[in-house]
């Protein structure tokens, strides 16, 4: 192990996800980076997870099974047994886009200053049949009055001591990632962005399935959700979400294509 890298805590959240766990922890277990450790949070599973989980137990740094209050609560005991330096969440049915997005990141790109609390790269989104690479648009860059985070919670990689202490909200079901990282943020913590794709994600998760919620979440972290403008976003996002699905209604050979 190189004392001067260091140490990644990648921490894997997951229920009843058997069928598309396994992919997520083999690109996890491939990282060619010395120092990495895996804790897996399970809710509690009854599909198989678990018999899943014991057979990679060798290669798991600590896991557990148990109900829990959501993503973000199980998120927050990973947060809890992690060791590393830093601490990134790659969960069931995401995973890293290759080997070397460790090493590229942490030993490839110059050395890291104490004031950066976050580093973060690029995601690839999978739809059916192709992929591709969203462009980051972080939101301390952002100028609107509505400003998403702007890039994904996957390619993210936090110090642990500023994750601990600002820990997700629970009062957030969808958006609490982008809570954490905008209090570090008002809090002084560093930002950096790196030239490196770092994970591929399921974009059929649980965001991607509430995208109203997702954006009544975000409007209260950026003090908007009373603005006319964003009440008016919201409707514009909701009717065409309407017009969507009753066109997919009578074309459904169209389902398929995003």
């Amino acid at each position: 192990m190189n004392a001067e890298l260091p140490k990644i805590s990648v921490v894997t959240v997951t229920y009843n996800c058997a069928s598309c766990l396994e992919p997520t922890l083999r690109s996890i277990f491939a990282q060619d980076y010395p120092s990495v450790e895996s804790i897996l949070i399970d809710g509690g599973s009854t599909d198989g997870t678990v018999a899943l989980i014991e057979k990679w137990a060798d290669r798991i740094a600590y896991w557990t099974s148990e109900p829990d209050k959501g993503i973000f609560d199980a998120m927050n005991k990973g947060l809890s047994v992690a060791t590393g330096e830093w601490v990134c969440f790659m969960n069931a049915g995401d995973t890293f886009a290759d080997s070397r997005v460790l090493s590229a990141v942490f030993s490839g790109g110059g050395p890291i200053g104490d004031s950066v609390a976050c580093v973060y790269g690029q995601t690839w989104a999978l739809f059916p049949g192709r992929k591709v690479l969203d462009p980051n648009e972080p939101f301390y860059r952002n100028r609107s009055f509505f400003r998403p985070m702007g890039f994904c919670h996957q390619a993210v990689f936090v110090r642990l001591q500023w994750a601990r202490r600002v820990g997700f909200d629970l009062s957030y079901k969808i958006a609490s990632d982008y809570r954490m990282l905008r209090t570090i943020y008002d809090q002084g913590g560093g930002f950096r962005e790196v030239p490196v794709a770092v994970a591929c994600i399921d974009v059929t998760g649980v965001s991607a399935r509430n995208r109203i919620s997702q954006m009544r979440e975000v409007a209260r972290i950026c003090g908007c959700s009373r603005d006319p403008r964003f009440l008016l976003l919201v409707a514009y996002k909701w009717l065409r979400g309407q017009a969507k699905r009753a066109w997919l209604a009578v074309r459904p050979e169209k389902r398929c294509r995003k």
